[in-house]
């Protein structure tokens, strides 16, 4: 048997091997169970980051192909818009030519 005291109040007792070894395990058991929560808190807060992350680069990824498909699409239009004057204009310069 051995003697231990106690950090808290100072108290001096006996203890056996077994009574000892159960103390030990109870302690290297808490702070087992505290690294690995503090793990599991750093692992999950990693994944939280690395998940917006891909969220922004795909909502930029989105906004910019948006930003293409405006720009064509307004494009396009005037593209079709010059020809439909380019073809106005055509059309009156015949119906002036033919009329004359």
């Amino acid at each position: 048997m051995s003697e231990i005291k106690c950090p808290n109040c100072g108290k001096t007792f006996k203890i056996d091997e077994n009574s000892y070894a159960e103390i030990v395990k109870q302690v290297r058991d808490n702070e087992f169970n505290a690294d690995i929560e503090a793990k599991i808190h750093d692992a999950t807060e990693i994944i939280r980051t690395k998940s917006n992350e891909e969220k922004l680069k795909l909502e930029n990824a989105k906004d910019a192909e948006i930003a293409r498909i405006k720009s064509e699409k307004d494009s396009a239009f005037a593209k079709l818009e010059s020809e439909k004057a380019a073809e106005i204009a055509d059309l009156k310069a015949k119906l002036l030519s033919a009329t004359t």
